[in-house]
């Protein structure tokens, strides 16, 4: 996560969107803490049913994609 916030900070604004997807079970609060203990800028979207991971055959996490425009 570090170096994802590090990545998001040298392209912020840079026609770049760095998104990472939480699929927690317990939902907004223990991601939002981990966040705000962190002190992550980047967007974090809830996945709480999994669903990104079956659509992107996910097999482990975590796991990253980078995705051309």
């Amino acid at each position: 996560m570090p170096s994802l916030e590090v990545l998001h900070q040298q392209f912020r604004g840079a026609n770049f969107v760095l998104l990472t997807i939480s699929v927690d079970y317990e939902g907004l609060k223990p991601v939002q803490d981990f966040i705000n203990i962190h002190h992550h800028t980047f967007p974090v979207l809830l996945d709480p049913k999994c669903e990104a991971l079956d659509l992107f055959e996910v097999k482990g996490i975590p796991t990253t994609f980078i995705i051309n425009q």
